[in-house]
């Protein structure tokens, strides 16, 4: 994105901000780079000699792992969490256009055309039951949603805690 990796140049004229395209034209840059926001794949980890820290833009980082973190030190953090609101209303937005026939609403309203649904094709989220398969930080704010929604909520988790 442009416009981040501008307002980032900005906010920090001392550094040098790379995007992934910049490095693929100058690969020795790469040897340099001291901080890193995702971009980085684990064949270039071993070329980036410098790398101090990576921060990844999602929660999984077990395809980057490797014993080279720990040898020179490298920092990695990742962006847990950071997903939990935008996937879970997009749950629910698919749940309720399923629910709700809100396609079928959509493609009429289009055609201008008025066609009143079949009150056993709409079918209530209140009163249903939410599985969830984990509970992080996306199950979590799922639960939380489903209940909002009148639903009975259920989660399955790896750890026994409540």
């Amino acid at each position: 994105n442009r416009e981040l990796t501008q307002q980032v140049r900005e906010l920090v004229p001392f550094a040098r901000i790379l995007t992934p395209d910049e490095l693929k034209a100058e690969p020795d840059l790469l040897s340099r780079i001291e901080v890193a926001f995702g971009g980085l794949q684990k064949e270039q980890l071993p070329l980036a000699t410098s790398l101090r820290w990576l921060q990844t833009a999602g929660a999984g980082v077990n395809g980057l792992l490797s014993p080279l973190f720990a040898e020179r030190g490298i920092i990695l953090t990742n962006a847990s969490g950071i997903h939990a609101e935008p996937i879970t209303e997009h749950m629910f937005g698919m749940l309720l256009m399923h629910t709700r026939r809100l396609h079928l609403a959509w493609d009429h309203q289009r055609r201008r055309e008025w066609q009143p649904p079949a009150s056993q094709e709409l079918v209530m989220l209140a009163g249903k039951t939410l599985g969830l398969l984990g509970l992080g930080a996306i199950g979590g704010h799922a639960a939380q949603v489903g209940r909002a929604f009148g639903m009975r909520t259920l989660g399955l988790r790896r750890m026994p805690e409540p």
